[in-house]
């Protein structure tokens, strides 16, 4: 049995809704239902992948960052407030993000290629 993370499903819950805004009170309610999570939990999940959205790569990535880079693949969460409560929307890019390893000569070489969707 595999163990899907909960930004992994978070990103593939708002992929199946794009660019609809939803609140996190909705998502933290599935995700406690699902997964038996906290609020607060799944509020930090959504805040890293708004900050990767947002922010530059940078060297200073934690490994939660680097992993919700290569889960977006190229996508951003955007985070708007309505009435006081956050709301987060799916954006598709035009490109996605491959990785692939080539083997040559004896030595593995990844190559990283944008592509349109």
């Amino acid at each position: 049995m595999s163990h899907t993370s909960l930004q992994e499903r978070l990103v593939k819950y708002l992929a199946k809704n794009p660019n609809i805004s939803i609140a996190k009170a909705t998502i933290a309610d599935l995700a406690r239902d699902k997964m038996g999570v906290t609020g607060e939990t799944v509020g930090r999940r959504l805040r890293i992948l708004v900050e990767v959205s947002q922010w530059p790569h940078a060297l200073t990535d934690t490994p939660e960052h680097t992993r919700a880079r290569e889960l977006l693949a190229g996508a951003k969460i955007e985070r708007e407030l309505v009435n006081g409560h956050a709301h987060y929307k799916f954006c598709p890019s035009g490109n996605r993000t491959v990785r692939r390893v080539v083997l040559e000569g004896g030595v593995a070489r990844e190559i990283i290629e944008t592509l349109p969707i």
